[in-house]
């Protein structure tokens, strides 16, 4: 699998500023796997909505973002 960065390299400029952030982490810290989205929130250091708004931004711009997300206990 390659690098989510330089396979969306064109895509780049697009984008804001927490989005950036979250694609180096999945480029970087977490290349070739799934996180959770406990994990992205614990290195990202921001707020979980945050993160979750920068990934719905992404996968809106056409990113192929996969991250594992806790389902609730009922």
């Amino acid at each position: 699998m390659k690098n989510i960065l330089v396979k969306n390299i064109r895509k780049l400029s697009g984008l804001d500023t927490k989005e950036k952030a979250i694609l180096l982490l999945l480029g970087t810290h977490f290349e070739g796997e799934t996180p959770q989205l406990s994990e992205l929130v614990k290195y990202s250091k921001m707020d979980q909505r945050i993160v979750k708004e920068a990934i719905k931004g992404l996968k809106k711009k056409g990113f192929k973002v996969d991250i594992k997300v806790r389902k609730k206990a009922k």
